[in-house]
């Protein structure tokens, strides 16, 4: 997530910013990310840079120095972000971008977080059979990676440190709240599955859907809607963007909950990198809802930025020569 997720949180108004900013577009340069064409600064990544299955794991910078990093996509789905802080890893350093299924088309994004760790650790081990690993995330991808690091301690494998990046933060849906909320949601996912999967034809689809930034009950007409009925390639992309973010908010509101509710706190190294531009109120509830969830206090780091640009502006060179010395203590 890219900030506070659900129902008509300030979240949401940064997402929608984002995706105005970054609509969806073709191939970048380090490969298909679902957000855009990549900026091609910096030095280039060495080897080509295609995914290595079907889009979800994105070689970012190449490298021979172990163990390399990954990196979990927030809310929108897609690893563009990813790109400058890969950058400052230095040579030789590794850094791979676990991105949304169905962002590229084909399978839909996996409904829940405990879900997509298995599958991203499935992906990570072809990159990396074994650990230590280095887990990292941004916003909703913070849940996605202690999954991961929880999943590879049960396996009986190594966790090298988990490093949440603007880690996300949910207010409390009581179930009553989160389930009625959650059944306008998928009443959005039912119609963004159908014009997705939607063969052109010239009938109108007539369809309304709810504002995808602010789940109230207030439906607003399809943008892309135009009486045709018509959906060209770059609509269907949109459309597989907007239903990876609402996905994976949801995916994060009920991972929350059961943070809060029925799993064990988390016992490993956690690194929290928290944006000091952020209100006050914000960084306090953030530190208060992950220090419930972890049984060892969190090392947190104070970095310039906000939590929408946290990895675009000066904050990215502190976190990138972080990282870059926690693979180099392996």
């Amino acid at each position: 997530m890219i900030g506070r997720p659900a129902g008509p949180g300030r979240y949401h108004a940064l997402v929608g910013r984002l995706a105005t900013r970054q609509p969806p577009g073709p191939v970048g340069r380090y490969g298909p990310t679902g957000m855009g064409m990549v900026r091609r600064s910096g030095p280039p990544a060495a080897g080509p840079p295609d995914p290595v299955d079907d889009g979800v794991l994105i070689p970012i910078r190449r490298g021979d120095r172990f163990p390399a990093v990954f990196g979990v996509h927030s809310s929108t789905g897609g690893v563009t972000e990813f790109v400058p802080l890969a950058q400052h890893l230095g040579d030789g350093r590794q850094f791979f971008g676990l991105q949304s299924r169905g962002l590229l088309g084909g399978t839909r994004p996996a409904p829940d977080v405990t879900q997509m760790a298995r599958d991203y650790l499935d992906q990570v081990r072809r990159a990396q059979p074994t650990g230590p690993y280095l887990f990292a995330a941004w916003s909703m991808g913070g849940y996605v990676a202690v999954e991961m690091a929880r999943q590879v301690i049960e396996q009986g494998d190594r966790v090298g440190g988990v490093f949440l990046i603007a880690p996300p933060h949910d207010d409390r849906y009581g179930p009553w709240r989160r389930w009625t909320r959650w059944r306008a949601a998928r009443r959005v996912l039912r119609d963004l599955d159908d014009r997705i999967g939607a063969e052109p034809t010239g009938a109108g689809a007539g369809r309304e859907l709810l504002p995808l930034w602010d789940l109230d009950e207030e439906s607003l007409p399809d943008p892309l809607d135009d009486g045709a009925g018509l959906l060209d390639e770059e609509d269907r992309r949109r459309l597989r963007v907007e239903r990876a973010n609402l996905v994976n908010v949801w995916a994060g509101i009920r991972y929350r909950a059961r943070l809060r509710r029925t799993l064990r706190p988390y016992d490993l190294r956690v690194v929290l990198f928290v944006p000091r531009d952020d209100p006050e109120h914000r960084r306090r509830d953030t530190l208060a809802q992950w220090r419930d969830a972890l049984r060892s206090e969190p090392e947190v780091v104070s970095v310039p930025g906000g939590h929408l640009d946290v990895l675009a502006g000066p904050g990215v060179r502190l976190i990138g020569d972080r990282l870059r010395a926690e693979v180099d203590r392996w």
